[in-house]
Parts: C-alpha cells; structure tokens; sequence
C-alpha cells in the first residue's frame, strides 16, 4: 500500500486529533454532552462541526473497518469486547443521574440495538462464522450515524475500545516483535 495523498492525511490527522480529544475530555464530564465539549454546537464554526463537514464518513468507516479486520480473530475478539463494555459506559449518558429513571430511552435503545450486533459479531468470530461483510457493518454502525449526539457517543466508544485493546495487547505480551515492554510488565 502506498502513502495516502497529501490532503487525505491531513483529515485522518485531524480525525485523529478530534479523537483524542473526545477520549480526553469524555473522562472529565462524564461522557455526557460529548458534542458540546468542541465548542458551541449551535455555531456552525465550532471546531466539531468543521471537522464533521470536513470528514467523509465513507473514509473514516472504511480506515476503521479495515483497521479490524487487520487484526488476528483474538485482538478482533478482544477489541469487541472492549467495544461492548464501553457501550454500556456511552448508555449511562441515557439515565437520569442517581435515579432510576430513563431521559433518552430511543437513545438507550439504539445503543443497545449497536451493542447486540458487537456481541453477535464477536460470538460469530470465536465461532469461525463472521463474515468479512458483517464485520465491516460494526463499523458503518459507529462512524455513520446521523444524530450528532449519539454519533459522539458510539464514536468515544469505539475509540475507548481501541485504547483499551492496545492497553490489554501490550500487558498481555502480545506485543509485536521488534517492541520492547518496560521490565515492570515483564511476566
């Protein structure tokens, strides 16, 4: 594969910027409001809103879900787990804090909706059956999802279990030949 042209790099960058900034600021207001953490969302200008109309979708999907399906079935398996616990995470931005009630219940029903289909993908890898299609689809239902907020939602998800899978790789010692691991994670 040869190097991407000059201007799509720059959004990938960027993508990748925009990732790193939900994922840092979600831990901070709870995941709640992602959208809002990139500026005023009501003003076209903000920094999100420039980026999303920036970015096609088709292209971030496409990187991601060839992202996955580069990994060995177990990281696959691993990645998906991470994917579905960080789903239950984005869902409690559904709930009424402290209580036992519901504010977006369409919302908490769409997570679920995406998170049986993380699961059924991961069963149908440990079971020899996925295929190339359905796991491409995980992706589509992440990065292609019209409502910003709960675009922002499954997106931190999606971006939390990518860091949470590289986390696991590395003290797993799963590393990959020719990285070195601090003696300290050294079984």
């Amino acid at each position: 594969m040869g190097k991407a042209p000059r201007q799509m790099q720059s959004k990938l960058f960027r993508e990748q910027q925009y990732c790193r900034l939900v994922e840092r600021n979600a831990g901070k207001r709870q995941r709640r409001n992602v959208g809002k953490m990139l500026g005023d969302p009501s003003r076209p200008s903000s920094i999100g809103e420039r980026m999303n109309s920036q970015l096609q979708p088709s292209i971030v999907t496409a990187v991601e879900s060839d992202w996955l399906l580069s990994l060995p079935s177990n990281r696959r398996v691993l990645f998906l787990a991470a994917l579905g616990h960080a789903l239950t995470i984005a869902a409690r931005d559904t709930y009424v804090p402290q209580t036992e009630e519901v504010l977006r219940p369409q919302q908490l029903r769409r997570i679920n909706e995406v998170q049986h289909r993380v699961l059924a993908c991961q069963y149908e890898i440990l079971t020899g059956k996925a295929s190339e299609s359905f796991q491409r689809s995980i992706a589509q239902l992440i990065f292609e999802q019209p409502e910003r907020e709960f675009h922002d939602l499954v997106r931190w998800a999606w971006q939390h279990a990518k860091n949470r899978e590289a986390s696991a790789i590395w003290l797993l010692g799963c590393v990959p030949r020719g990285s070195t691991r601090p003696e300290s994670n050294r079984r």
